[in-house]
């Protein structure tokens, strides 16, 4: 019997991969939480998913001077996120 692949990030990661590779620089999680325009989805949430994903290194949380919160930004290229994200 044939298995199907486990898709590479679930649907909250790719989500949030998507709207890093949009904005091309670092976010806050409250930006990334407004640029899902997702009413049902909550803050806690989002912050808890991208402290998964630092942990498996699929982002990584950039150092900024001018503002107290924590900002992520995706290691991998744009092309290569588009590419992981159709699968």
């Amino acid at each position: 019997m044939r298995t199907l692949p486990a898709p590479a990030f679930g649907p909250l990661e790719t989500a949030i991969l998507g709207v890093l590779a949009a904005h091309h620089q670092p976010l806050t999680v409250r930006e990334i939480h407004a640029a899902l325009h997702d009413e049902a989805l909550r803050y806690t949430t989002i912050m808890t998913t991208m402290a998964s994903m630092t942990k498996k290194r699929m982002v990584f949380r950039a150092a900024t001077a001018d503002r107290y919160a924590a900002a992520y930004h995706s290691p991998a290229p744009i092309g290569r996120l588009r590419r992981a994200m159709d699968t």
